[in-house]
């Protein structure tokens, strides 16, 4: 345990945004695991702009969708904001050489 606790400090020296991405990471998949859309997307009323009821399945998959999209977003930004600090201290390239 006291190891993970070390390398949580150590992350959040290196990528001080790392920490709360990974929260929010965690929030979403736990969002999508048990199929509740969170607020942030629920307050968009896809139902009123699409015409149908807001208890209808065809909203619930359309909200599921922007919520796996918010997901992949996130993931890409976390590794792309740490990717160039990886590189530095492995002492590793992009082109693989």
């Amino acid at each position: 345990m006291s190891v993970k606790v070390t390398n949580e400090a150590n992350d959040a020296r290196l990528f001080p945004n790392s920490i709360e991405s990974r929260q929010c990471l965690k929030f979403l998949r736990r969002c999508i695991q048990h199929r509740i859309v969170p607020n942030f997307i629920k307050r968009k009323r896809l139902h009123a702009i699409c015409g149908v009821p807001e208890d209808s399945h065809r909203i619930l998959d359309i909200e599921m969708k922007v919520l796996r999209a918010c997901l992949r977003s996130k993931q890409d930004n976390l590794i792309l904001n740490q990717l160039p600090t990886y590189l530095v201290r492995t002492g590793a390239s992009l082109s693989g050489r």
